[in-house]
């Protein structure tokens, strides 16, 4: 069941990331709520979920967004893998984990999207791109870092959400 309901969320963030998201934006800046959701399942469950989640939600961003096809999916997949893995690095629970995981995962994609763009042969100032929009992206995305962190501790404290040893979870530890 937890992996049934990880697959609705992350359908219902990618589609959120692609269809809402311009309502929320501010002076033209516009969170990443996906990669936050990402970097939340990579604290929470580790790196091969994180990273599943992140393939699954980067393809349906690349299909409808019309972006190039795998850009998305290849930046949130390294974003679950880096921050599934480094969750087991961390041996305390400190309540600013999820802001600065965000925050690192949000520079990471800003320079991969960067460099993709910049490859594709249109020319962008990393400089100004980085000052004027992903550098407040930061601090936007680690806001609702925050929030989403606790929602979803919250929900993995219901009974569905539990860790149970099932077959997925054998085969996923190995």
């Amino acid at each position: 069941m937890r992996y049934i309901v990880l697959f609705v969320l992350t359908l219902f963030f990618a589609l959120f990331n692609t269809s809402f998201i311009n309502y929320i934006s501010i002076l033209s800046v516009l969170p990443d709520i996906f990669l936050v959701f990402v970097v939340c399942i990579g604290l929470l469950e580790g790196s091969i979920t994180a990273g599943l989640t992140g393939l699954i939600g980067g393809l349906f961003i690349d299909t409808t967004a019309g972006s190039v096809l795998g850009m998305y999916a290849f930046v949130y997949l390294l974003i679950g893998l880096i921050s599934g893995r480094k969750v087991r690095d961390l041996t305390n629970e400190t309540i600013i984990k999820p802001a600065i995981f965000t925050a690192i995962a949000t520079l990471i994609s800003g320079i991969i999207i960067m460099l993709t763009i910049r490859i594709s042969g249109t020319y962008v100032s990393f400089f100004y791109c980085l000052v004027r929009y992903y550098l407040p992206a930061i601090l936007y995305n680690c806001i609702i870092a925050e929030g989403m962190y606790f929602v979803l501790r919250k929900l993995y404290t219901l009974h569905f959400m539990r860790r149970f040893n099932t077959d997925l979870d054998i085969l996923l530890k190995h």
